[in-house]
């Protein structure tokens, strides 16, 4: 698999290039994006028991946010050119029923408290999900991707400036 720059938000400074070498593919950047998620989920879990209520809601909505974007750029953009290059409709829309069941889970958790007994579990079952997804693209959609020719630094260009677009419209 590619190189990927995890926790690097800034990569404006940087040539996009082919995987291999120190630019940033398609693929760098969708794993930049699980691996800030799941690094939120894990500073969660660290601190839900000792944590305010506003710092919880704080990670929670971050958690949510990053999830959002990262489902849009991926439906708008990566999947479709997943299909179009590749026979993998099933896997797609799979992937794309994870997008569903994560959306409906986001607005059960932005609909709780933080003082709910129940948040904890909403966040935990939210963070399970969100795994068993990233390992079923990861294993089932990059391989054919890279294949394909579609981790491209053209591609990690397109997601990353609609991703720009988005946190500019999503608080």
């Amino acid at each position: 698999m590619a190189q990927t720059y995890r926790g690097d938000e800034n990569i404006t400074g940087r040539e996009l290039g082919p995987a291999g070498m120190p630019e940033m593919t398609a693929h760098d950047l969708l794993d930049d994006d699980h691996n800030r998620v799941l690094q939120q989920f894990n500073d969660y879990e660290n601190v839900k028991s000792t944590a305010s209520t506003a710092e919880k809601h704080r990670i929670a909505r971050e958690i949510c946010r990053e999830l959002k974007i990262h489902a849009v750029i991926e439906e708008e953009i990566y999947y479709p050119r997943v299909i179009e290059k590749a026979d993998i409709d099933d896997h797609v829309e799979a992937a794309k029923a994870d997008h569903d069941r994560v959306a409906e889970m986001i607005k059960d958790i932005e609909g709780a408290s933080t003082e709910d007994e129940h948040f904890d579990e909403l966040i935990a079952a939210l963070d399970l999900e969100v795994r068993e997804h990233i390992s079923e693209e990861r294993n089932n959609l990059f391989d054919t991707a890279e294949v394909m020719g579609i981790n491209t630094a053209e591609m990690a260009r397109r997601l990353y400036n609609r991703k720009q677009e988005l946190m500019r419209e999503v608080h």
